[in-house]
């Protein structure tokens, strides 16, 4: 079981999530739908624990669980050629694929 308890996060003075409350069972599946800038992706970075609410909690019921978050974009390094980005990614799959089966 996840459960949020009244989230708020802001950004300076913009207030991005204010006092959000849900819970979501074994089973059930959660969409987020919504224009930009409503926090659709700031709420996914607070519960994959990329960042901390101002306030409120998340608590995770389920033994062994773990979340995973996919970036909306990318922002290369100075250095990093285009096909150093795709050997690097193609890597990081690999791994990845290992983790999930093994």
């Amino acid at each position: 079981m996840l459960t949020v308890h009244h989230i708020s996060k802001s950004y300076g003075l913009e207030i991005i999530l204010n006092d959000i409350t849900f819970s979501l069972n074994a089973g059930e599946r959660l969409g987020l739908v919504g224009p930009n800038g409503c926090g659709k992706t700031t709420l996914l970075r607070i519960l994959a624990g990329l960042e901390i609410p101002d306030s409120g909690t998340v608590q995770f019921n389920i033994p062994g669980l773990r979340i995973g978050m996919l970036p909306q974009g990318f922002t290369p390094e100075n250095h990093e050629t285009l096909s150093g980005f795709l050997i690097e990614l193609q890597v990081k799959h690999l791994r990845l694929q290992q983790r999930l089966s093994g």
